[in-house]
């Protein structure tokens, strides 16, 4: 008998982790943290802010 185990879901946020608590701990607010990083991504189809706030509270910063 196997027993399957839970892979850790990994975003893409977590790439850009020691940014976003960098900033965040300079006192920017989540809004521009998330336009900040954005404007960064080489990739067309940017994540939305809600999902970055979700991300963020759920990492407890």
């Amino acid at each position: 008998m196997e027993i399957q185990l839970k892979k850790k879901r990994t975003s893409l946020w977590d790439l850009y982790e020691d940014k976003i608590q960098f900033f965040i701990a300079k006192g920017i607010s989540l809004a521009s943290v998330h336009k900040l990083i954005i404007s960064e991504m080489d990739i067309l189809q940017k994540p939305t802010y809600d999902g970055f706030y979700r991300w963020v509270k759920r990492k407890g910063f």
